[in-house]
């Protein structure tokens, strides 16, 4: 008889064992579902962040370029004016200028 109490006590215990053990597992499932939720939004806002970031410079770089697109432009116009301006005051330079301009050009593309 002292046997098989000791051996009820025993699968009682072990019952109220494999009850707590499934409880926790089934802790540890919510927690690991919770911590995997929390990662897959951290790595969503990162993405987030990232493309905005991204974005942001592009418009940045776009915004420089354009502005020195426009500089360039004025550049070029004003030296134009530049050039036509010389031209309209002192034509003979300007014809000599073009005429070597020409033959240093045929020189270098001359065949040999």
């Amino acid at each position: 008889m002292a046997n098989e109490s000791v051996t009820k006590k025993e699968a009682a215990a072990e019952a109220v064992d494999t009850e707590k053990l499934s409880r926790d597992l089934a802790a540890l499932k919510e927690d690991f579902a919770h911590i995997a939720s929390t990662l897959r939004e951290l790595g969503l806002q990162s993405r987030d962040a990232a493309l905005y970031e991204g974005q942001r410079r592009i418009a940045a770089v776009r915004s420089e370029a354009h502005g020195q697109i426009q500089n360039l432009r004025q550049s070029a116009d004003d030296l134009g004016h530049q050039a036509l301006d010389t031209v309209r005051e002192k034509p003979g330079v300007a014809l000599l200028a073009a005429a070597a301009v020409g033959m240093i050009f045929g020189f270098l593309t001359a065949r040999k």
